[in-house]
């Protein structure tokens, strides 16, 4: 199997390991050991459908409000958005449903928003995706890099932004996606303190 997220051939995702830890610190913390953070979570969202344990809800209602609850809880305008780290399966229904997902819950803006997933390059690490991911998200952000969908060819949906070729750009803000087996789906917003 190749993993190739987003591709209209898609067939399958890859199993990856991964281990991972971000520290989390309050503002007062921050300040009073003079510490300069590389980003900061500015908002989540946490849902769970519960549908089935390898699927998720056809009609993406909780993977939708995970995004919306993310944005909501940020306080960002989804224009503001500068780079979205998709789940990104490389799976048939997985990949349709969150690009969806995403424009239901960002509107007009989503498809403006460069979308990638890594997990052609590593895998899908399954419980320690969404740590690995983060970690990954972090030095994206602190490197001002795009990075692209590795192997994709035929855009499975050719009016989003799809990364095909990884380009530097300056992310101030961007969202992680993470829907996970047993419909838990976590959407992090996260600010760029590099910049």
């Amino acid at each position: 199997i190749e993993c190739t997220p987003f591709d209209t051939n898609r067939n399958g995702t890859l199993a990856g390991e991964a281990a991972g830890f971000v520290i989390l610190a309050s503002e007062e913390f921050i300040k009073i050991n003079n510490i300069k953070p590389l980003a900061q979570i500015i908002g989540y969202g946490n849902t769970l459908d519960g549908y089935k344990i390898t699927a998720p809800d056809p009609e993406g209602t909780s993977m939708t409000n995970a995004i919306k609850k993310a944005i909501l809880d940020s306080g960002l305008k989804p224009s503001q958005i500068d780079y979205i780290n998709a789940h990104g399966t490389g799976t048939r229904h997985n990949d349709q449903l969150e690009l969806e997902c995403i424009e239901k819950a960002l509107g007009k803006a989503a498809k403006k928003i460069p979308i990638s997933s890594t997990k052609d390059r590593h895998g899908h690490a399954i419980a320690a995706a969404g740590i690995q991911e983060l970690c990954l998200l972090l030095e994206i952000m602190k490197h001002s890099t795009i990075p692209s969908n590795l192997k994709l060819k035929n855009p499975c949906f050719k009016d989003f932004n799809l990364v095909r070729e990884t380009y530097k750009k300056k992310i101030t803000y961007a969202l992680s996606n993470n829907f996970a087996f047993g419909g838990i789906n976590t959407v992090l917003a996260i600010k760029n303190e590099c910049i």
